[in-house]
């Protein structure tokens, strides 16, 4: 069988790590590699001796053999790259945040519609097994009226990195309520701080009201010494707590029935809360990592012709967030201090 041809471009953090999971599958080839920077394209050169490594991305538009391109570039080059893919009847997998503005996202799907060619959007978490559990068993109705989803992401990024950095992280977690409710949400609340005389929020707070009556609030932080990545997610027959960063039990699953409230005499107004850990359950999940799952399914989209899990109006509904949680960001002001 023919493989399917491939090119990566853009090969300094995440690059590379695409490339190693696109050729796990049997099913393609990378043929190019393209950085505009030589030093990074010749330790490649080496460790994948396969592909072709240029600095010239007409090289790779030009080349008919190319059926895809795959972009993790800085996040103000992905309309351009993407669009000029797009125009040489190549299929597209573009790093999240798909687009630099709401605009630029939707010509972006509207071109992809019009050429006829996939255009998927690197939303990785997505792909975590314990995610795709957990929506599984909302699917299901296991789970109930979902109540709330609480986020906490704490990372260290160095002050030149938080501009894209913490966006980076936020649209993580936003991907993820989307695929978890399938709504928008229909108020933002947004409040940041900023570390020493940086011009970029390090740590944002952002609240999301929907209609369903569900909150979603994440605290992203990206100058914290801890890396944490967890979701705790309240509902009405079930309270789920998945870890992204653990390989075993990722996902602890507790009975809400077991948050019982002890019964009190009129002389002890204290009312004490009560979980009983006996009733928690860590379903077994696969260890695969999502980055090989995501390049598994962008290849298997390609293939089967099937509309992928993370589309580009996926990608659009992210950008559409991000720009709101911007605006939110830019309005919140503090309440003045209520004089005694």
């Amino acid at each position: 069988m023919q493989k399917l041809s491939l090119a990566v471009v853009g090969c300094g953090q995440w690059g590379p790590n695409l490339i190693a999971k696109l050729l796990e599958d049997s099913r393609i080839s990378v043929k190019h590699a393209c950085d505009r920077s030589r030093e990074r394209l010749e330790p490649l050169r080496h460790k994948f001796g396969s592909l072709t490594a240029t600095t010239d991305y007409g090289e790779i538009l030009d080349d008919p053999e190319v059926e895809a391109v795959v972009i993790a570039t800085p996040t103000d080059t992905h309309f351009t790259l993407a669009r000029e893919a797009l125009l040489a009847s190549k299929h597209v997998l573009v790093e999240q945040p798909m687009c630099s503005n709401l605009e630029q996202a939707k010509e972006l799907v509207q071109l992809a519609r019009e050429v006829n060619r996939t255009l998927m959007v690197d939303q990785t978490l997505v792909y975590h097994p314990g995610i795709q559990h957990i929506n599984k068993m909302i699917e299901k109705r296991e789970t109930g009226y979902i109540s709330y989803l609480n986020f906490s992401n704490s990372t260290f990024l160095r002050l030149h990195n938080l501009k894209g950095g913490i966006w980076n992280h936020v649209v993580d977690d936003i991907s993820v309520v989307y695929f978890l409710l399938g709504e928008e949400p229909h108020r933002v609340h947004a409040i940041g701080s900023k570390t020493g005389s940086d011009n970029h929020d390090s740590f944002v707070y952002i609240t999301l009201e929907f209609e369903s009556k569900t909150i979603a609030h994440l605290n992203v932080n990206c100058q914290s010494p801890v890396r944490a990545h967890q979701l705790a997610i309240g509902c009405e027959k079930k309270t789920i707590y998945f870890d992204a960063l653990k390989s075993n039990q990722s996902v602890q699953i507790y009975d809400t029935n077991s948050f019982t409230k002890s019964h009190h005499n009129e002389d002890d107004l204290t009312l004490n809360s009560k979980i009983q850990l006996t009733d928690m359950s860590a379903p077994a999940i696969e260890a695969t990592e999502p980055l090989a799952l995501m390049c598994h399914h962008f290849v298997d989209c390609l293939l089967k012709k099937k509309k992928p899990l993370t589309d580009g109006e996926a990608g659009l509904r992210a950008v559409n967030l991000l720009h709101s949680i911007e605006t939110a960001l830019t309005r919140s002001k503090p309440s003045p201090q209520v004089k005694r």
